[in-house]
């Protein structure tokens, strides 16, 4: 019989994949959400990178059709941001100027 579903999951139940999902988000939460991935960020930068490069859109939408970009992220110390100018130098101030 053409056109008639045979098989498959029943309506209205839960695939296993959106179970999954809200397991980790409520572990997520429970670790500190946020703080956690800031806390990963610092302590395991390349655990944190790889992360990061799979929740980054590998296409762009543009008028013209789909955009492919390649990114490149590296982890640098705040001393290696600040010499390449992407951290100002810190200002030490004169003694007594308080």
């Amino acid at each position: 019989m053409k056109g008639r579903k045979t098989g498959g999951r029943i309506a209205g139940v839960p695939n296993k994949a959106e179970h999954i999902r809200t397991a980790l988000m409520k572990a997520f939460d429970a670790v500190g959400g946020d703080k956690y991935l800031e806390g990963l960020a610092r302590t395991q930068p390349a655990v944190f990178c790889h992360l990061l490069g799979k929740v980054l859109p590998h296409e762009l939408a543009t008028s013209r059709g789909a955009l492919k970009a390649e990114v490149l992220l590296r982890w640098m110390t705040p001393e290696m941001a600040r010499n390449r100018g992407f951290l100002e130098t810190p200002t030490k101030e004169a003694p007594g100027s308080n």
